[in-house]
């Protein structure tokens, strides 16, 4: 199985999806307009629901409202989310060779390491991985990739990207959490699967992504409460 569930945090989403997507908006909002407008609106869910005319994006106060969305755009903290339900098209993706760069130099190059890490957790290799997108116009901005080993063999990646991008993926059970109490975040399972097609979250793999300082972070794993304890060593 083929499992390229990483590749769409570096995505952004192809115009002829985005004109579908605010089509659909453009609609739902006239809806909305009419059941206001007939006394029929209701508040059942507790939340204040934000409609930002033709801008992509939704605001949600509640988590479990966004299971039931689909092919929305939407937020969580700072970071973007796009939740579609289409398999991104092969234009979309971009194939960036890394150059291995010493550990040592990750802070000084904008790449902060979680501290202080636990003793179970050794870094996979004495470097990191940067990828750097000069000239690929299918790739916004650069990004690193910092893997780390812990118990059973367990991987841990975390992948900084440069500046904030859009996640696309096609979990309706995206979670929203809070490290520490006070930094918000995004986490979900599975990925696309290249031979389906389509998103699977058979796939053993857990995504938390947030955004801090300017930069969407991603850190990816089996064990979801290891990817928390991870990014919230970021956080001091």
């Amino acid at each position: 199985m083929k499992d390229d569930f990483m590749y769409s945090l570096r995505q952004e989403p192809e115009q002829t999806f985005s004109a579908s997507l605010k089509k659909r908006l453009e609609e739902s909002d006239r809806q909305s307009a009419a059941m206001l407008a007939s006394g029929k609106a209701r508040l059942r869910f507790g939340f204040s629901l934000a409609m930002l005319g033709l801008i992509l994006a939704i605001l949600f106060s509640v988590s479990s409202v966004r299971a039931k969305l689909r092919d929305l755009v939407i937020k969580i903290g700072e970071q973007g989310v796009i939740v579609s339900q289409e398999y991104p098209k092969a234009d979309q993706t971009a194939l960036v060779k890394p150059i291995a760069v010493p550990i040592s130099q990750a802070a000084e190059n904008g790449v902060f390491l979680p501290a202080p890490l636990p003793k179970v957790f050794t870094l996979a290799d004495d470097h990191y991985l940067f990828y750097q997108a000069e000239g690929n116009e299918k790739v916004r901005g650069d990004w690193a990739e910092v893997t780390w080993i812990g118990p059973n063999d367990e991987k841990i990646t975390m992948t900084v990207m440069e500046k904030e991008v859009m996640v696309l993926i096609g979990s309706e059970s995206l979670k929203e959490i809070l490290l520490k109490g006070t930094h918000t975040a995004g986490l979900y399972k599975g990925g696309w699967n290249t031979d389906t097609q389509s998103w699977d979250e058979s796939i053993p793999v857990y995504s938390l992504v947030f955004v801090k300082e300017g930069q969407s972070i991603c850190f990816t794993g089996s064990n979801s409460e290891d990817l928390i304890l991870m990014a919230e060593l970021l956080f001091p």
